[in-house]
């Protein structure tokens, strides 16, 4: 990858609200995985799986989404959110801009799509799956294909995208291996009908 995993990505995350290693010295970044997604048009999308090494401490690991698109064809996205831009590119005679896909409701819709169909989506060394729970679908009823979303402005270490005003989905940005506490315990009180919090109605591992 050479200079985006040298250059670009550490330029760019370093400005993002929801990296936590502002603070410490980045030794390098590495890209460990990567996962194709098909929107259906002329998008290029693709989830990134980064590895980043600091010069002392423990390495943390991150996930983002990225596009890439001509400037004029997603002229809305940069309006709405200059934040999403991660670098100019030129492609032939063709200026274009790769950015951070979640800002991208092409993307978000999928999202809840790989949710909802259970789909599979295959990386260089792992998978993605979507699990959706019954209440899912009396949720969205038959609008799946073209429910309404946007990205929460109060994003902090992750981001969290809506879904009019039914559905919420939280994307982790820095990720662990392991069972996520907070959507164990999301499941198991949905599960117990608990109705003080949010219930659980899908997720992606």
């Amino acid at each position: 990858m050479g200079r985006f995993e040298s250059e670009i990505l550490p330029t760019y995350m370093a400005t993002s609200r929801w990296f936590a290693g502002k603070a410490r010295e980045i030794n390098r970044m590495k890209i460990k995985e990567i996962l194709p997604i098909d929107v259906g048009s002329l998008s290029i999308m693709r989830i990134l799986i980064i590895d980043v090494i600091y010069n002392e401490g423990l390495p943390e690991t991150y996930l983002l989404p990225i596009a890439y698109g001509p400037r004029e064809s997603i002229k809305t996205i940069l309006d709405q959110h200059p934040q999403a831009v991660i670098a100019k590119v030129t492609l032939g005679t063709e200026e274009g801009i790769l950015y951070d896909a979640i800002y991208d409701a092409k993307l978000q819709r999928d999202l809840l799509n790989m949710i909802a169909k259970r789909r599979r989506i295959k990386g260089v060394r792992g998978e993605l799956i979507g699990a959706p729970r019954e209440r899912l679908f009396s949720l969205i009823g038959s609008e799946l294909g073209r429910i309404e979303s946007h990205i929460l402005k109060t994003e902090q270490n992750n981001t969290s995208i809506v879904f009019q005003d039914r559905l919420i989905l939280k994307l982790y940005r820095r990720i662990e291996e392991g069972i996520n506490p907070e959507l164990e315990i999301g499941d198991m009180l949905t599960r117990r009908q608990f109705p003080n919090i949010p219930a659980l109605v899908g997720d992606l591992q």
